[in-house]
């Protein structure tokens, strides 16, 4: 099978996922998106930088699309129409927008327990909303990965103060915090939980110094655990996610965020669980 991974030639998790895929032999390209060329003239066509046109290969791959989820779109479902494998598949629908306060909204309206969340799109509307919360306040870029864009504050005026800039207006979300030291990372794939690390969170009091490869322990997969991660992610449509989740002040699991293309190459060093064979697995199944 050839297979067109979409992402980063320097990912750690594509490289895993082209060495798994040649001990199967099949082959494999990573191209980032914004090599790839679409050319109109009276149909489409989405060529590779060599001009191949993408329709040549059996199985799309999606993995770093988050600043050209249009384009994404597009190529999905270009390769959808002519009947080859695509992962995600939702991004082939038209339901699908990397936004973190969308997915949240799509969340909620199916009963998912999240942390109490606010998106505000001006300064005066923030005030208002912050009365709500007690600090600690964590804010989050609505659209970077990886913990990428997160900070927390501790007081009102900290808050405040970080959106009186006018380019952090709509472009971040507020959410309470919670105590707990560590939260979970779920890996799913299909409508299978691989399994599940604990992690010590970002925001945690007198986050302890140690290495990061101490920052993570396998843990076990509760049901609670496994029933959260999976209705989340058959809310959501998606195929291969990670999910982080923690538990709240008073212990109930509460989903943080949904990242639909996961980093897993430490996931696999914690939990002993090859993620990129059971990729390339899952895509080999979906084979006619």
């Amino acid at each position: 099978m050839k297979i067109l991974i979409i992402g980063s030639t320097k990912s750690k998790e594509s490289k895993l996922l082209k060495e798994e895929a040649d001990k199967r032999n099949h082959s494999v390209e990573i191209i980032p998106l914004s090599k790839l060329i679409f050319k109109g003239q009276k149909k489409l066509m989405i060529f590779t930088p060599n001009g191949l046109d993408i329709k040549n290969f059996e199985a799309i791959l999606f993995r770093a699309i988050s600043k050209h989820v249009i384009e994404a779109k597009i190529i999905a479902r270009y390769m959808k129409d002519k009947k080859r494998i695509v992962i995600d598949e939702i991004l082939a629908k038209r339901n699908y927008e990397y936004h973190k306060f969308f997915m949240h909204s799509q969340l909620w309206a199916k009963n998912i327990p999240q942390p109490s969340t606010f998106f505000a799109l001006n300064l005066n509307t923030i005030k208002k909303a912050v009365d709500e919360l007690n600090p600690p306040f964590i804010v989050k870029h609505i659209k970077e990965m990886h913990g990428q864009g997160n900070f927390r504050f501790d007081s009102q005026e900290q808050l405040l103060d970080f959106f009186k800039n006018k380019n952090h207006l709509g472009k971040y979300l507020i959410q309470e915090w919670y105590s707990s030291k560590y939260y979970y990372r779920t890996i799913i794939l299909g409508n299978k939980v691989l399994g599940a690390i604990e992690r010590l969170s970002l925001h945690c009091k007198n986050r302890p110094k140690i290495p990061l490869n101490q920052r993570s322990k396998k843990a076990s997969l509760s049901s609670d655990l496994e029933k959260i991660s999976l209705k989340a992610t058959q809310a959501m449509g998606i195929e291969l996610a990670g999910l982080d989740i923690m538990p709240d002040n008073k212990g109930h699991l509460r989903l943080l965020e949904i990242n639909r293309s996961p980093q897993f190459k430490r996931f696999s060093q914690v939990t002993g669980l090859n993620i990129a064979k059971e990729i390339i697995k899952y895509i080999e199944g979906k084979v006619i």
